[in-house]
């Protein structure tokens, strides 16, 4: 159960970033608003940074209305048979093709034929043999010697009764005459004059729709002009049979159609094509498949015709064209009023594309392009004959989200991993890696490839899985440390906390076998004095007590395990790295030393106030023992294992020795400078090993005459020299109070030999 916790709390991080990615995914699925303005931005910048450079093969010139022309010529919108001898003027000096981006749905209310109409009976009557021309069937004169593309506009709300549709002036060559389906429909259109119209070569739509925050980013080719309500068509032989509208051109695509046309009639006039066509190509139709060959739409567009005059027009699904902006000022310009004023050279217009179009701000037909730029709309339809004619199309191919997604989750996963097993810095230093890499990989394609590749996803998602995992393990790890600080507050010294608290991998919870010093104290016969003296007395003592030889085992490193009464139990080396404890013996022992002379004084102190307070027995050993919590729900941070129970048995044992404090043999031989006496080699009660066991002591008493005695008879009664009980009595002749001394001649009087002594008791 305990194993089965741990797994699960090591998966928490790894559990908040799959989260991330799980809502992440379906969000960028749904392609919401935010996702795709923050792509927007993106693909903005990339423009602003690398703008499509001017087509230097560019036929396209504007004749821009602008305020200088207003102001001399007049107010829009002018006479038709101002305009008309405008056309005619561009007739004349072999301009290829005029199409005006402005709208002639409304007859001329200047054409005199029409003020005619407007007089006095009287007046119709007094001048009714004079015949008065009209305007526009001057300028539909004009147009129809060819070369000119009408605007028109479709409109989204429904009319009652819905204007017929245009008249046909090209037709759709497809293999799938379902394509329409996936062209965006309007119920309604506002046409030009059917006299214009008739006359005209080409009818092309104005529609310009920005995105949400105002910028031109695609324009849709075609367009339906549908006003009923759409088919219901659910299987292929419906869609087949559907009525799918009346397809429109836009006014780029028209223009350049009629231009394509026109060039071929001159060019090539036995093989020029009696009506210009379009031939759109759909995913999953022939020829063209996308992963999985689904039907997702429109794949490009081909303007048809001749082999070496025809261009294959990469678009969205929708036969939108994604514009890649040229800066405006490489864009050639020609005022209206400079033409009418004959200062334009005519060999600058012949064989050209002439864009009719208003740059002037109180005709409201100013947009902003992808490069901050607020210009014409009649330049956005230059900017996509150019890109056009060019081949230079921004894609964004069908497998583009499917191998987003397919980043996303390599590089997220990748980064949960790292997280996992390295931590925030390094994870960081990935996830930054990954945003730099997207955005990197991202403009490589988009510069060298035109090719539209989202790094938003796998940025936000890394963005997201470091956050989502960072917090998961910062909350992880402030629960951790607020466990550590609360279970071992009173156990360890303070800064030891800290330490567990930033390091809680030191303490191992299920237990690891690892070698520890441990320290067992004893106040001798507290137990008694405590049922023979008022509490008010034993009580502050014991505290007294208690809080000092405490204070001194941490002071020292120690883990305080247990206080049980007057008794204390400290381990040396109990954490792994990084908190372990290479010199834990020597820890312990200058410990028990430093424990040893603080209750000595102590004691002679409180008998000196006449209250009777025995020595402290200290039992230290070291052995290799199974460490952790055994206490399950309850913490019980402890040691298990026989070197615990010998370092028990010698504080114990110190009664029988007549030492306050046993260093077991193990313990000295870790510990760099010991200083004490042997005491001999024990077999402790319940084992059968050999135990040797030291008193320290400090260098000058090691240096007197009675321990230097001691050792002398130590070393005989080792040899197992009969001299060894005789040179013993010479020691406590000295000090008649080493019971240590004492214990040693009473077994040479006894009989007994050697330094081995087997306990019979604990």
């Amino acid at each position: 159960m305990a194993a089965h916790k741990t797994r699960l709390k090591q998966a928490i991080p790894i559990l908040a970033g799959l989260a991330v990615i799980l809502i992440l995914a379906p969000i960028y699925s749904a392609d919401l608003p935010a996702v795709s303005r923050l792509r927007n931005i993106v693909f903005d910048t990339y423009q602003q940074f690398d703008p499509r450079p001017p087509y230097p093969d560019s036929v396209v010139t504007i004749l821009d209305i602008d305020e200088a022309s207003l102001k001399n010529i007049g107010q829009w919108p002018w006479p038709r048979s101002y305009l008309a001898s405008i056309v005619e003027y561009l007739q004349q000096v072999g301009v290829g093709v005029v199409a005006f981006d402005v709208l002639f749905s409304e007859a001329d209310r200047t054409s005199p034929a029409r003020v005619f109409g407007t007089l006095p009976d009287t007046m119709q009557e007094q001048l009714g043999a004079i015949d008065f021309p009209d305007n526009d069937e001057t300028l539909a004169e004009t147009v129809s010697r060819g070369g000119i593309v009408l605007g028109q506009v479709l409109l989204p709300l429904q009319e009652s009764p819905a204007p017929a549709p245009p008249p046909e002036k090209f037709g759709i060559v497809s293999s799938e005459p379902h394509a329409a389906q996936y062209l965006y429909a309007y119920p309604s259109i506002l046409r030009a004059l059917p006299v214009l119209e008739d006359a005209a070569a080409g009818l092309g739509l104005v529609n310009i729709v920005p995105d949400n925050d105002g910028v031109i980013r695609t324009v849709p080719l075609f367009l339906r002009y549908k006003p009923r309500t759409e088919t219901n068509a659910t299987t292929p032989d419906d869609v087949l049979g559907a009525d799918w509208g009346s397809v429109q051109a836009s006014l780029s695509m028209e223009t350049l159609s009629v231009y394509l046309q026109r060039l071929t009639q001159m060019l090539k006039p036995d093989n020029a094509p009696a009506k210009r066509t379009y031939r759109f190509k759909t995913v999953g139709g022939s020829g063209e498949q996308s992963i999985g060959g689904a039907e997702t739409g429109i794949v490009y567009i081909d303007t048809g015709g001749l082999p070496d005059l025809r261009f294959k027009i990469e678009t969205d699904a929708n036969a939108g064209l994604r514009i890649h902006y040229a800066r405006k000022e490489t864009q050639p310009v020609i005022s209206m009023w400079d033409l009418v004023q004959g200062k334009v050279d005519p060999n600058e217009l012949a064989g050209r594309i002439v864009l009719v179009g208003t740059s002037a701000a109180g005709l409201h037909d100013l947009r902003f392009n992808t490069l901050g730029e607020e210009i014409p709309g009649v330049f956005v339809h230059a900017q996509i004959i150019d890109q056009v004619m060019s081949g230079h199309f921004l894609t964004r191919p069908d497998y583009a989200q499917g191998l987003e997604i397919v980043a996303m989750l390599v590089l997220s996963v990748a980064l949960i991993v790292v997280i996992y097993l390295f931590g925030a810095l390094v994870s960081g230093l990935l996830g930054l890696t990954i945003v730099a890499a997207g955005l990197a990989g991202s403009a490589y394609a988009f510069h060298e490839h035109h090719m539209l590749l989202d790094p938003v996803l796998p940025s936000i998602t890394a963005l997201g899985v470091f956050m989502a995992c960072s917090l998961a393990k910062y909350w992880q790890t402030e629960r951790d440390q607020r466990w550590v600080r609360n279970a071992f507050k009173t156990f360890v010294s303070p800064n030891l906390v800290e330490s567990l608290a930033l390091h809680p991998e030191a303490l191992k919870l299920g237990g690891t076998r690892k070698e520890v010093t441990f320290i067992f104290t004893d106040l001798a016969g507290f137990t008694t004095f405590v049922e023979q003296s008022d509490p008010e007395v034993s009580v502050p003592l014991l505290n007294e007590y208690i809080d000092n030889m405490v204070r001194i085992g941490l002071k020292h490193g120690g883990y305080l395990d247990k206080i049980i009464g007057d008794a204390t139990v400290f381990h040396f080396n109990s954490f792994l790295p990084p908190l372990d404890q290479p010199d834990h013996a020597q820890r312990a022992y200058a410990c028990a030393v430093e424990m040893d002379a603080w209750a000595t004084a102590y004691s002679d102190e409180k008998r000196a106030q006449g209250i009777p307070l025995n020595n402290t027995r200290i039992g230290v050993n070291t052995g290799i023992v199974t460490i952790g919590n055994f206490g399950g729900a309850v913490m019980d941070y402890t040691a298990l294992g026989d070197a615990i129970n010998t370092a028990a048995r010698l504080e114990s044992g110190g009664k029988f020795l007549g030492v306050n404090v046993s260093v077991s043999g193990e313990t000295k031989s870790r510990v760099d400078g010991f200083i004490g006496r042997p005491c001999g080699i024990l077999v402790l009660k319940g084992q059968s090993v050999d135990t040797p066991v030291y008193e320290p002591m400090s260098e000058d008493r090691l240096n007197s005459a009675p321990i230097q005695k001691y050792l002398e008879a130590y070393a005989l009664m080792e040899a197992e020299d009969p001299r060894a009980a005789d040179v013993m009595a010479e020691v406590l002749d000295l000090t008649p109070d080493d019971g240590l001394a004492k214990l040693h001649l009473d077994r040479l009087r006894n009989g007994e030999t050697g330094i081995r002594i087997v306990m019979t008791s604990k």
